[in-house]
């Protein structure tokens, strides 16, 4: 995402990198506060408009994981008041999970909302936060760990989310306006049919009003955005990012 100084040049427009050199795709870094889901969705749009696709979301600071210096105490004060097996299972088992001190995770709705597959939750990690004070990768700090685990998950899907952007496995979406109904192409050479307003309806954006469609509503053009989303530009003005899985039968 852009990143933009407050108070240094207020009437200056926003200077984006990617109108510096070319980007294949974006990665959306989160957290699970309101305001930062609200931030990715400006984000996606952003990218949208200039046609680079979102094939990933990070969800940093996804809880609180307590660290192995917790442990060690936990085992000391059971071992202290002679603590019973079962009682000391079920704190083990408590301290072992990540607390949600900054909120519930956004990332099955930003999955819903764009069909994004790749998409990841990082919880606070205290040998994160050590390994970047001292300036050592956490690969070589902790190659075991829960924040290696998950850069190497993310690598892994980038890798494959990227490679699969020039693929025409995609469907293929048209208009037909004597059938007044989009037609969508298949890989398989199958086909399947829909009305605009059906389509419209699936829109998730906070501006659409599916309540109030116009009668005559055609869309205008349809662009593939990543892997698992297509922009649509409706006659109204209107612009809608839709999950294939959202409409297409049988698209995983």
């Amino acid at each position: 995402m852009c990143i933009t100084g407050v108070g240094a040049a207020p009437l200056q427009r926003p200077h984006c990198p990617c109108q510096d050199f070319t980007v294949t795709a974006a990665v959306l870094v989160t957290t699970p506060q309101r305001l930062s889901f609200v931030d990715v969705v400006k984000g996606v749009e952003m990218f949208e408009k200039v046609g680079i696709p979102t094939v990933a979301v990070v969800e940093n600071m996804a809880g609180l994981t307590l660290g192995p210096e917790v442990q060690a105490r936990l085992e000391e004060i059971g071992a202290t008041h002679s603590l019973p097996e079962p009682a000391m299972a079920e704190l083990r088992q408590l301290l072992s999970q990540p607390h949600s001190v900054f909120g519930d995770s956004h990332v099955q709705r930003l999955q819903d909302m764009w069909g994004i597959q790749a998409a990841f939750s990082l919880p606070l990690l205290p040998e994160l936060a050590r390994a970047a004070d001292a300036g050592i990768p956490t690969f070589l700090t902790s190659p075991d760990g829960v924040a290696a685990a998950t850069y190497r998950r993310i690598a892994a899907a980038l890798e494959d989310e990227i490679s699969k952007l020039s693929s025409s496995a995609r469907p293929q979406l048209f208009y037909s306006s004597t059938q007044k109904e989009v037609l969508i192409a298949l890989a398989d050479g199958s086909q399947q049919a829909m009305s605009p307003h059906a389509l419209r309806r699936l829109c998730r954006s906070p501006s659409n009003r599916p309540d109030a469609l116009p009668l005559e509503l055609e869309p205008l053009d349809f662009v593939p955005m990543g892997n698992y989303a297509v922009s649509v530009r409706w006659s109204d003005g209107h612009q809608s990012l839709l999950p294939y899985a959202s409409f297409v039968e049988g698209y995983k």
